[in-house]
């Protein structure tokens, strides 16, 4: 239950100031200096590839390399799950 006016916020009872201080760290990604479209495209096509529209090229295939020998995450049903 959320209710904004009485700051209770998923089980935990925060002050109006802490209530503030979290919503003014959140950004939109312009103000980090990135498109949005770009993260549009971005997803739409991560969207694609996991539901196998979107064919997998050098590329993909080289970061998923990367991150796996890195020991960083493992490669299971096609998903990179992070260590």
């Amino acid at each position: 239950m959320y209710q904004y006016n009485k700051g209770y916020v998923a089980g935990s009872i925060i002050s109006h100031e802490q209530l503030m201080n979290l919503e003014n760290r959140i950004h939109c990604p312009e103000q980090l200096g990135i498109n949005q479209g770009w993260i549009d495209e971005y997803d739409a096509f991560i969207t694609d590839y996991y539901n196998g529209y979107a064919k997998s090229d050098d590329c993909i295939k080289d970061a998923i390399k990367s991150q796996i020998i890195e020991d960083k995450y493992k490669y299971e049903n096609s998903i990179l799950i992070p260590l």
